[in-house]
């Protein structure tokens, strides 16, 4: 979890990405990735959650809570995205 709260200075997370991020780290969804490639796991999950989900991000700045329906379609984009990573698809 820590890794996941690390932010370059200057360049601050927006919101929707910290709340996703940290529910990922939080949930037990990134604990299969090695500390040394949470980065990596991140960047690529963000950039996954922007151009496939974008809904999402856009329902968390909207509401500013992670309603049910939002945590559920959360999970499933996180779910879907870790089928994926690592495998080069």
């Amino acid at each position: 979890l820590t890794e996941i709260l690390k932010q370059p200075q200057y360049e601050p997370m927006s919101l929707e990405h910290q709340v996703m991020a940290i529910y990922a780290g939080t949930r037990g969804f990134i604990d299969h990735v090695p500390v040394n490639q949470v980065k990596a796991w991140e960047n690529d999950f963000h950039r996954f959650m922007d151009t496939q989900y974008p809904d999402v991000g856009e329902a968390i700045a909207r509401e500013k809570v992670l309603t049910p329906e939002i945590e559920a379609r959360l999970r499933e984009a996180i779910e879907a995205f870790n089928r994926t990573w690592g495998t080069g698809g």
